[in-house]
């Protein structure tokens, strides 16, 4: 049984229940515990009826995909349910027909219902997340109403309005994320297979991420013989995004799965949720984030850039680093210097003024992955990097296996040799904005908070 069905199946024996009471709450108080109630008993019971109604609604899954909330809150509702049914039965002396089943029931539904709860649970505290607070709701005024032609031209001039408000309030809609799927592979003539399968497969996945709209840049690339990496960088949930990727992009990950460890249920277009929960359960957690413009969504960099008739003419690359660590001590110690220095190393990300995203990522074999989004040339950008983030890496390569010497800005060109070696090919660069560089994106967000009219509540 899936987490869906699970959860469709709780919240509608709550519907269930909360309809029951609300109808007749003495007949039902009769049949679990074989009591009477008064008339403000019956009253109370009405409400508690609204509860469970409320409840099971609350919690009915959508169309694609079960929430942390659902699963969490109808865990902790059938767990305390049948510690208390447990002990009106045992200590408190109620008998009653519905009673005993009814505490197995809820005590079978709470075990059900705790690994999906635990899991949604954890994703939420670990998965890391920029979030800044989200402004209400903005309309177009009536003056660009008028001055809106098609509806395209619309669409651009309500994205760029809320974002010259939100930018001008100091308030964001906002929740970039990374993620980082790693797809086992059952051979290591699988991954050579998928190497050339994948390339022609490029345009579909292309296509179906500029119908979604939330993902700013993606690639895929072959982490070993025994792992095919898919990364992202992208806004919103990623039970949401992968719900999308499975409905839009499916024939992909059909073909990729084929070549996979203990896949999930295909067609993934059929199974939506099912795929979901296996993404979950192969998503490898970043150490941490960087993002060059965290106050602005893939949307709206592309509504801003469309309003103001900007093309991207710029040079974008992927950087995909491995660093394999000497050990597994090696290999703690390196996550753990990686996570004290977050805020430090996203200032010194900031001085470079050339990555758009970037994240240290924990991999298989105790190696650490450092994946970026950069402009121009490669061997400016590493120099750029040396000069303000190489103590990083000077500080990471005491633990690293076959590291060049340091310090980075001294030995820049063996560094710039070790990170050429090091650096993964990339199947497959999905832009939703292309060629844009971070300080063209920087100046459309400059120039929308310095209209006329954007500093307006």
């Amino acid at each position: 049984m899936t987490t869906k069905q699970l959860a469709m199946m709780a919240a509608g024996l709550e519907v269930t229940a909360g309809s029951a009471l609300i109808a007749n709450p003495d007949f039902v108080v009769q049949l679990l515990i074989d009591a009477s109630l008064s008339s403000g008993g019956i009253a109370v019971g009405r409400v508690g009826g609204f509860g469970l109604l409320s409840l099971g609604l609350a919690c009915w899954p959508t169309r694609d995909v079960v929430t942390a909330q659902a699963t969490s809150g109808l865990f902790i509702y059938y767990l305390l349910a049948t510690l208390y049914i447990g002990y009106l039965g045992a200590v408190g002396g109620f008998v009653g027909y519905l009673l005993w089943p009814a505490f197995v029931l809820h005590g079978l539904l709470a075990l059900l219902l705790a690994a999906p709860a635990y899991g949604a649970v954890r994703r939420e505290w670990h998965f890391p997340k920029i979030t800044v607070q989200i402004a209400s709701e903005i309309v177009l005024s009536p003056k660009e109403k008028a001055g809106t032609a098609t509806k395209a031209t619309q669409r651009n001039s309500l994205w760029l309005h809320n974002t010259r408000k939100y930018l001008a309030k100091g308030n964001y809609v906002m929740s970039q994320n990374h993620f980082t799927l790693s797809f086992p592979l059952k051979t290591p003539a699988e991954a050579k297979a998928l190497a050339e399968q994948l390339p022609p497969l490029m345009p579909a996945i292309f296509q179906a991420q500029d119908a979604i709209g939330t993902i700013h840049y993606s690639r895929f690339t072959v982490l070993s013989e025994k792992t095919l990496l898919f990364l992202g960088d992208f806004d919103g949930e990623f039970s949401q995004l992968m719900a999308q990727l499975a409905q839009r992009a499916g024939p992909v990950f059909d073909a990729i799965l084929q070549h996979v460890v203990d896949p999930p249920l295909t067609p993934v277009a059929d199974h939506t949720d099912a795929f979901v929960e296996w993404t979950a359960d192969h998503l490898l957690h970043a150490l941490n984030l960087y993002t060059a413009y965290p106050e602005v969504t893939a949307k709206e960099v592309k509504a801003l850039a469309a309003a103001a008739n900007i093309v991207g003419a710029g040079e974008l690359h992927p950087f995909l680093v491995i660093l394999p660590m000497k050990s597994k001590l090696a290999f703690i110690e390196v996550e753990l210097i990686l996570r004290a220095r977050g805020h430090g190393t996203t200032k010194d990300l900031d001085k470079v003024g050339t990555p758009h995203f970037a994240q240290f990522v924990p991999l298989e074999d105790y190696q650490v992955g450092f994946f970026t989004v950069y402009d121009g040339s490669f061997d400016k950008y590493i120099a750029d990097f040396t000069k303000n983030i190489g103590q990083v890496f000077d500080l990471l390569f005491k633990f690293t296996k076959g590291a060049p010497p340091s310090p980075c800005r001294k030995y820049l060109q063996e560094f710039i040799d070790f990170a050429a070696g090091a650096n993964r090919t990339p199947i497959g660069f999905y832009q939703a904005y292309p060629g844009l560089s971070v300080q063209d994106i920087h100046a459309l967000i400059a120039d929308s908070v310095s209209q006329p009219g954007s500093s307006a509540a």
